[in-house]
Formats: structure tokens, sequence, C-alpha cells
């Protein structure tokens, strides 16, 4: 909020001179300058003082201030000094320590006559001191003449100070009204704002100047002007209760309701500050009293905060609600708790201010209490009644929260009035442990004179012991000691208090415990010992003072790794030193069999190998997957150092691993150019493979490092070797799209033709994968069109199975023929449609002479459209004009295909395109009955809708109504009864529609065909009548349906 004293007050400088003493005898301590100034300005008359002047000073003398005598002048009446001085050259602009000039200083010591004379001889009527203050901003919270004089002399009205105050907020500030009233007057900006975005009204409001906030209203200032931080006049106003002007500004429509930046309304601001005037007069005018800042806090808790008891008196006593609350839960019964306010407790309680309610963090009043140590607080809730033992969202009792925030005395009042000293945190933690954690010594003695548990654990395993220890809490670590903890005991992960110390680098506690007897060579679940663990942090006087006191040297985790290694992994090569001086078994080996070298060599720390290499170290050991230290380095970047060290000091250049890699293998996988070279130059072999048979060359190929293939083809590596998968560079660069590698590759003799073991060459991969770059520059270094692999594709057919748009575009640009087959007869037209690659169809469409070319089942390309359910290349098909009536070996039409698989679109346009609609099937079968077969409706309404055959037959002799009977298709029987289709019908052994329904009790086939008049009297070959065979079948459910019915029996 606002405040008067915010800043330095330009106006509040001393007016007073203040004159050393003529005489001394220190004169280090004595401005002799300002003496000679003053005794000239004093003691000289006009006719002697240039004679004076000579003698004592010059133009150019300045005193401890930086004043020059014209400065020192303008202090005075002596208007003849300063025109004798300004005669003589001085410098009239010339600025002291404060940058005030010679005007500035007249109007400060207001000197009227020699700002005159100043302004005749053309002083800078707008020169700015240290704190940008001009003459007219200066004189405006002083003088009124003076002011009046300046902006005569046209000083600029609306110049602002360093903080953004003009001259009319200066005079307002310094209650200057006369001057208010001359500024206005001269048409000073009334709505001119200061940097904070105060405006003149605001001034006024806040500094009580009733009479110039009425002018400013007459004037038609704005009541309601906000501040960068969204404070009003109302609000300031509030803040100093100035009762007046809150009425003048309410009676004004200033917003009773405004807030600033943080959510403060003015009642909120008048209770805050104790306004009880200006709370009262809001209130009565109807302020919203339940209204929130940005904290959720209101009016009400406001005054709470601020212990403002008349005033949550009268908010009370006009229905304010006691039990709202915060953003944060926080009611105002609980802030009064924390601010210790004992009456404003009591009025709220007598209230209906309920004593255990809780934030939203679970805190009532007396947890908030023991947070802040209040104790007069604590005391007086529980004098209440308030539950010692009521718990927040983290299970944390009243004890526990005093405990945790070092609130002893809280805590000492809540043992004396037997607080359960050993409940827990949702954690499991105690009080004894966090007095423990917070080093609280006094209340540690409290707790364990008062029994606590001593040997509790949380639900991390950590005892009171641990978590000093942790800590780093000497004193508590020794209290716990003395009285007899176990000093052994484990967390969740397996640590002692040793390894916490060890971890955190607490010597003095490390030392207190192991003279205490703790076992040193514990270990923990990760297997790491205190040694280790202090190794590991880089804990080095704790790691000595261990050795020294016989730790494990030797010890080693779960991983197997020993403190040689973690020293080597650390880079630290003093600790390394000092292991191997203690006789560290230097080749121990970690669970992948991996030695202190094996791990310095995938460093690069080449000082830590050679020291462990003079050492004695295994330079060719090898670890699980039989990696020696040179192979681990040639798997790192930027390691040559440490490669060459190892080759310098004899490592075996040929070593190879598991799966047959060695270190030019490698060296050559992570793209170690560097490494590789250096390598081949010590007698490498080029010709190394790999267990899958990759050669040092193939790797290169796939990093498309140039540079490396070519330093290993100068090296005689073989061009056109194979892997076990028979991949050849050129068929990796492809595989691996290194366009500047192939062509590097062919340039140096590559045979383009080798096949992979699929029968596969470089271009078939080309065109698998579709890179045209590939294919465009294979087929101009004549690469095989005609190859074929293992299954009998080609280049062209490939090209057909991945939709290569591209290669057939390209083919037949340069006239490269596309009549290729595969081994089953499937031409590239059938290949593109089987796999669905729509891309090309349409070019192999344009460029196929024959669309009705079949495979060696006769299938046509118009079939393949129909089995694997491409609408839309058929019907471009049909509009190509292929044959529709072309059957295969087994006797399939196009359309026959359609309606048995119902392909609904393409039996459309093949019917529309005039397909044959009762072509049969050598069982008889006709696209009408496969419709009926296979319940297709949709299809079925098309082949009647083009005058199907209704009557056509199988070879059973089975109508397409008799199958519907058959199988139960009821709207499909319907359907063709309606459309004329014989419901009589009889097949080769006479069964009938109605036949059929007896005998598997249809009972609604039976109704519609009973319905239609059926002929019930017919027999089959057997001489058996519907009503027979219902009874054979023991359908009695129809039977007795239909015999009950209208007492007539119809089977």
């Amino acid at each position: 909020m606002a405040s008067k004293s915010t800043g330095s007050d330009p106006l509040q400088q001393d007016q007073t001179i203040e004159y050393p003493p003529k005489q001394a005898t220190d004169t280090s301590q004595v401005d002799l300058i300002r003496i000679i100034f003053q005794d000239l300005v004093d003691n000289t008359n006009p006719s002697n003082f240039a004679e004076q002047f000579e003698q004592k000073s010059n133009i150019h003398d300045r005193d401890l201030e930086g004043n020059t005598l014209l400065n020192f002048a303008s202090r005075s009446f002596r208007v003849d000094i300063i025109n004798y001085l300004l005669s003589i050259g001085a410098d009239i602009e010339a600025k002291n320590n404060k940058q005030n000039t010679p005007l500035m200083t007249s109007v400060i010591y207001n000197q009227l006559g020699i700002a005159q004379a100043l302004l005749e001889h053309q002083a800078n009527i707008e020169c700015r001191n240290s704190e940008k203050i001009t003459p007219l901003i200066y004189s405006s919270g002083t003088n009124y003449e003076m002011t009046s004089f300046l902006v005569n002399h046209y000083a600029d009205i609306e110049a602002k100070d360093a903080n953004g105050w003009t001259p009319l907020i200066h005079s307002i500030v310094k209650d200057k009204f006369q001057i208010v009233e001359f500024l206005v007057e001269r048409h000073a900006n009334i709505e001119s704002t200061s940097i904070d975005g105060w405006s003149p009204m605001m001034f006024a409001s806040l500094y009580n100047n009733v009479g110039v906030v009425k002018y400013l209203i007459d004037k038609q200032a704005k009541v309601d002007h906000y501040s960068r931080d969204g404070l009003t006049s109302l609000h300031l106003a509030c803040e100093q209760n100035c009762i007046e002007i809150v009425e003048i500004l309410v009676s004004q429509n200033a917003g009773i309701e405004n807030k600033t930046d943080k959510g403060m309304t003015p009642l909120m601001t008048a209770c805050a500050h104790g306004s009880y005037e200006s709370c009262e007069y809001l209130v009565h005018h109807h302020a919203n009293i339940e209204e929130k800042d940005i904290e959720g806090k209101t009016s009400l808790i406001h005054a709470v905060i601020y212990g403002r008891l008349e005033i949550i008196q009268l908010l009370v006593d006009n229905k304010a609600q006691i039990d709202s609350s915060d953003k944060q839960g926080m009611n105002c019964f609980m802030h009064s708790a924390v601010k210790s306010n004992i009456n404003t407790m009591e009025y709220l309680l007598k209230n209906g201010a309920k004593i255990e309610s809780k934030s939203l963090k679970g805190f009532t009043a007396l947890l908030y209490s023991c947070e802040v140590n209040a104790l007069q607080s604590v005391k007086w809730l529980i004098k209440q009644g308030a539950n010692m033992e009521q718990r927040n969202n983290d299970e944390q009792t009243p004890l526990i929260v005093a405990t945790m925030n070092k609130s002893t005395d809280c805590a000492k009042y809540l043992l004396r009035n037997n607080a359960q000293i050993e409940a827990k945190d949702k954690f499991g933690w105690t009080s004894l442990m966090f007095a423990c954690k917070e080093d609280c010594g006094e209340l540690v003695d409290v707790l364990i004179s008062s029994n606590a548990n001593c040997e509790a654990s949380g639900l991390n395993g950590m005892t009171p012991l641990i978590i000093a220890s942790f800590y780093k809490n000497l004193e508590i670590v020794k209290k716990l000691i003395n009285i007899g903890v176990k000093i052994e005991a484990k967390d969740k992960n397996g640590e002692t208090a040793l390894m916490h110390a060890s971890n955190k680098n607490a010597l003095d506690v490390v030392k207190f415990l192991i003279e205490s007897n703790a076992t040193i060579d514990v270990h923990n679940k990760e297997g790491k010992t205190a040694l280790t663990i202090a190794l590991i942090n880089n804990n080095l006087e704790i790691v000595h003072y261990l050795i020294d006191h016989n730790a494990d040297i030797e010890t080693k985790d779960i991983n197997g790794s020993t403190l040689l290694m973690h020293a080597v992994k650390m880079r630290n090569k003093d600790l390394v030193k000092f292991l191997v001086s203690k006789n560290i078994f230097i080749d121990a080996t970690d669970n992948n069999g991996n030695t202190a070298l094996s791990h310095a060599s995938k460093s690069l720390d080449t000082d830590i190998a050679l020291f462990l290499i003079n050492n004695k170290a295994a330079i060719d050991h090898k670890n699980n997957k039989m990696m020696t230290p040179l192979i681990i380095a040639c798997g790192e970047k930027n390691n040559i150092e440490m490669i060459n060290l190892l080759l310098e000091n004899g490592a075996e250049i040929e070593a190879y691993t598991n799966d047959n890699i060695n270190a030019l293998i490698i060296a050559a996988k992570q793209d170690n150019g560097e490494a590789m070279k250096l390598l081949v130059s010590k007698g490498a072999s080029v010709h190394a493979k790999n267990h899958e048979g990759w050669t040092p060359l193939m790797f290169s190929v796939s990093n498309n490092n140039i540079s490396n293939m070519d330093y290993l083809l100068k090296a005689k590596a073989e061009i056109n070797g194979q892997t076990l998968d028979g991949y050849t560079p050129l068929i990796i660069a492809t595989i691996n799209r290194r366009i500047e590698a192939a062509k590097f590759l062919v340039e140096n003799g590559a045979n383009i033709d080798i096949c992979d073991k699929n029968g596969m060459s470089a271009l078939m991969h080309a065109i698998k994968m579709n890179i045209m770059e590939f294919v465009r520059f294979y087929i101009s270094k004549n690469a095989r069109i005609d190859q074929e692999s293992r299954d009998g594709k080609n280049p062209i057919l490939l090209a057909a199975e991945y939709g290569c748009n591209d290669f057939f575009t390209f083919c037949i640009e340069n006239k490269i023929s596309i009549k290729f087959k595969t081994n089953d007869g499937l031409s590239p037209l059938m290949i593109s449609i089987k796999n669905g690659k729509t891309s090309v169809i349409d070019l192999l469409i344009k460029a196929t002479d024959d669309l009705n070319e079949v495979d060696n089942s006769n299938n046509t390309a118009l079939m393949y459209c129909v089995i694997h359910n491409q609408p839309l290349v058929a019907k471009q098909l049909i509009k190509e004009g292929c044959n529709l009536e072309i059957k295969n070996k087994e006797g399939w039409t196009p359309l026959l295909m359609a309606c048995a698989l119902n392909r609904i679109d393409i039996a459309i346009d093949l019917i529309k395109n005039h397909a044959d609609t009762e072509v049969k099937m050598a069982d008889g079968q006709t696209p009408i009955l496969f419709a009926v077969n296979g319940n297709f409706f949709k299809m079925l309404r098309k082949l009647v809708k083009k005058k199907a055959n209704l009557e056509s037959k199988d070879i059973l002799g089975n109508t397409p109504i008799l199958l519907a009977a058959k199988l139960n298709r009821i709207e499909i029987l319907k359907y063709l009864a309606k459309h004329g289709a014989n419901i009589n019908a009889q097949n080769n052994n006479g069964w009938s529609p109605l036949m059929y329904a007896a005998w598997y009790g249809y009972e609604e086939i039976a109704e519609f065909l009973f319905d239609k008049n059926c002929d019930q009297t017919l027999k089959t070959k057997d001489g058996l009548t519907a009503n027979d065979l219902a009874v054979k079948n023991n359908q009695t459910s129809l039977l007795k349906k239909y015999q009950e019915g209208n007492g007539k029996c119809r089977i």
C-alpha cells in the first residue's frame, strides 16, 4: 500500500547555512575554500570586492561540496557579487556535488533577486539536479513568489523529477494551496501522473488535502484514476482515514468496489490500516463486505490480520461471514491465532467461529499457532478445548508441527499437557525425528526426557540417529549415542548412520560414530559401504579417514565395481593414485568383467590410463564380452590419444570379442575415422569381419564416410565383399540411402549386379524403397533390368509391388519394356492391383497393350480388382473396354466374383455395362443365387432391377426363393415373392419353400407363405408333405401354433 515516506522527498532539504568555524587548528578537517567564500560574501562591500576576490580566491575554486563562488553567492542577497563574477567569466551553469546550478541554489534559498539576475544573464531555467528537479519543481513546494516568477519566465510547468512528480504534485504534497491554484490556472495538467501512475488527486487524497481535492473536483479531475498497481484516490484516502475526502470521493461516484492489482478494495484497505471511520462509512454505503482479494482474503480477514478489533466488531455486526476463508483455506480464527491476538480469537469464538475448522492443507488454528511458535495462542486454544491430536493432511499433529518448525516453547507446552509423543506423520516421522533433523538440541533433550522412542523409524526406515547423521547434526548424534541407541540401525536402503554421514561429508559425525564403534564395512542394498559412498561423493577427507581406520579397500558394490573403478569413472587421478598406493588390487573385475583400465579406456583421461598401465594393469584383459581396453577405447569418439597410448604400450590389435568384433571394426562402426586410420597404420587387417560378416568398409559405407571408404579401399579392402546375408557395400549404401557412398563405390569398381541371398540386387533394393536417385544412377550404369530375385521378381515386378510410380514413368520415358510376369503369370498391373498401389495403376493401364491378359489361373486384371476390392480401378478398366465375360479356370466371371464377395460398387458398374447376369458356374450358381446365399440384399435388389432370372436354378434345382427359405432369409424371401418369384417352386428332391420352413421351424417364413396361399399339398420325392416334415423333425412349437390358431390346421 502507499506510504508518505516512500522514496526520498526532494523538498525536505536543509535550507539553513551551516558555516564551518572561521579558525581551526586542524586544516584537514576544515573546508578552507568555503571559509574564504563566506568571508567574501559577508565581509566585502561592492567597492572593494574585486580587490578582495583577487587576493583570496579565483574563479575556478570549489569547496568540498563542489560549490564555486557563484554557487555560494547565489545563496545570499549579493546581486553585486553575482554580476561581478559573471562579468569576469564565472560559469553560470556550474554544478555542485548535488548537481545544483547557481539558479537552483538561489531558488532553494529563496533568493528571488539573485534568480532574476541569473535569468537576465541567460541561466538555464530548466536545469536539473541529481534528482532531476528543476527550479520550478523545487519552488512549487516552497514559495509562491518564486514559483510565479519562474512560470512567468516560461519555466516548463509539466517538467517531472526522477519520481515523475510535476510542480503541481509537489505543491499538493507540501500543502501549498495558493501555488496549486496558480499552477492550475496556468494550465498545469491535473491528470499528469508520476512514474507509479499517481495523479494529483491521488496525492491530495493521501496527504489529506481536502481543499485541494475539492478544488481538483471543481476542475473536473478524475476521481477514479488508477495507478500502475491499481490504487485509486479512494484507496489512499481510506488508508489515511481521511474521512472527509472519502465522503467527497464517494459523493462524486468514486468506485467503491474498485480493486488494486492485488484485489484490494477501499474497504479492505481501510480495514488493514485501522481506518474505522472510513470502514463505517463504506459499510453504510453498501460496500461489498464479502469481496475477496487475489489471495481470497475478505475485509474481515484483513481486519483480523492487523488486529483491528473495533473494525472486526463493525463488520461482524454488519453480517460479515466469520467462517469465510482465503485461497489457502485459512479463516479469520486461524489468522487471529497466527497473530496471537487473543481478544480477537475470544470475540470470534463467541460469534460462532469453529475452533477445529481446517484449512486446505488440513491445518487448524492450533496447528498454525504451533507452526509460528505463537505460544499464547497455543495456551489459549488448549484451554478452550482445542484437540491436541488433530492432524493435518500430512498426518502431522500440533507437536510434530511445532517440532519441525523449531517452535520450542509450543512443543514444551504441548508435552506438559500430555501430547502424544509417538504420533507419526504420513511418512512415519515422529516429533523426535524432526527435532533431530532441525538440530534442535533443547527439544531433543525434552523429548528424550519425556521417553520418546529413540529407535522409531519412518517409512523410509530412517531412525533419529540416521536423520541426525544425514543432516550433519553432531551434537544430536552425541546425545543419541550417549543414551545407547542402536548405532548399526539401517534404513530401507540398508544404509546406516555412518553411511549417511559419509554421503553428506560430515567428517565430525563420521569420526564420532567410528569412535563409538560403528561398523565400517557394512553394505547397503546396492552393496556400497560407507567408504564407497564417501568416495563416490568425492568426500576425500572421509575416504582417507575411513581407510586409515581399516575400511575394506577391496570392497565391491552389487555391480562389482571397486573403489578404484569408481575413482576412474570420476576421473580423479589423485584418488586413483592414493588407492593404488594402498595396494588395492588393480585388475579386479566388476560383474561385466571390466577392470579399472577397461573403464579408463572409455574416458578421455590418458593420465589415469597411463598410471594404471605403469602400475602393471593388464592391458589386454577381456571383459565378459571379450572386449579389451583397446576395443572399448575404439568405440568412443575423440579418444585417439587413449587408443594411441594403448597401442604404444603393446595392446593386442587383432583381439576379437564374442561377436567377432575387433578394434578396427568397432572404430569403423562408430565412424571413428581417426582411430580407424591409426589402427590400419599399425597393421590392423582391413579384411576383418564381425559375426554377421560386416567389414570395416561396410560400416564406413553405412556411415556415408567417403574419406574412410577411400582410405580403406586404398588399403586393399574388398569392394565386393558380402555379409552373411549377401549384402555388398553397394547394397548397404542403397538400403541406408547413402547416394554419395553408392556413387563412390561404383566409380571405384563395385559390381552393380551382385545380389544378396534373396537374389536382390542394389537396383532391386532401390526400387523396393522407391528411391529414384539410386534407380536412375544404377540404370545409367547399365544395371540389369531383367535380373530376377529368388521369388521370380525382377525390378519391373518389384516396382509394381511397391508402387514405384516414378520408376514406371522413367521406364516409359526411356522406352524400357515393362512386359514381365511373375512365375504365377501376374503382370505388373495385376501386382499393383493386388498390393493396392493405386499410384502406379493409371500409368500401367495406359502402358498395357492387352488389358485382358491373364495369369496362370486365367484371372484378368479386372478379376484382381474384384478379389482385392479396388472399385475405382475396376471402373477405369471397364471404361477402357476390358472383357467383362472372361472366365477363369474355375469358371468365375468378374460379376460372379463380385456377387459372391459382395463387391456392390463393382457389381453395379459391371451390370451397368451389360455384364451377363445369367452367367452360371459349373454347379449352376448364378449371380442372383450368390447374392441370396451371402445375404447380400443390396446386391439382390440391383440384380432384380436388371431383370435377373428369379427362377434360375443351381444343379440341385434350388431357385433363389428356395435358398432364401432354406437359409431363413425372411426379408429376401418376401422381396423375391413380391417381385414374382414362385413360392411353390420345388428343387430336384421336391422340396418347396414351405417344406424348408416346416423342417427347420422357421415360423415367420411359414406364416408369410400361408398368407400367400402357398400349396400345402406338395410332396417331396419321398412322398412327404410339409406337415410330415415338421412332425418328423419334431417341430412341436410350429405344429401347435398352426393347429390352434383359428381352429383349422394349416400344416
